[in-house]
């Protein structure tokens, strides 16, 4: 029931994660006798819901998505790339981001 009524939370805020999970007092319910198996969804909410992934073009949503991935492939990349690498000076360092394709930056600098 609490990944139900998450879900019908997301429909409501049109698919975002901006919401509290809400208490639904189910051992009270359980106690009593009355916890429902499923939760309902009302119609309102579902038309709502609909209408907004109807509203979304999958094609464009998928090449964003496919965007966002590549450029956390070179991330990754980078970053076991750097890991990978002994540096024993700041000389290998720049070399290797240079290397890269990256620029080098001093943090003592204030």
């Amino acid at each position: 029931m609490t990944l139900q009524s998450c879900l019908l939370e997301t429909i409501g805020v049109a698919g975002d994660n901006t919401y509290k999970i809400p208490h639904l007092g189910k051992q009270r319910q359980a106690r009593l006798g009355i916890l429902p198996r499923n939760l309902i969804c009302p119609t309102e909410d579902y038309r709502d819901g609909t209408a907004k992934l109807s509203a979304v073009d999958a094609d464009v949503y998928e090449r964003a998505v496919e965007t966002e991935l590549d450029e956390l492939r070179t991330t990754d990349e980078l970053s076991t790339y750097l890991e990978s690498m002994t540096l024993d000076s700041d000389s290998d360092v720049t070399a290797a981001l240079e290397a890269a394709g990256l620029e080098a930056i001093d943090m003592n600098d204030e």
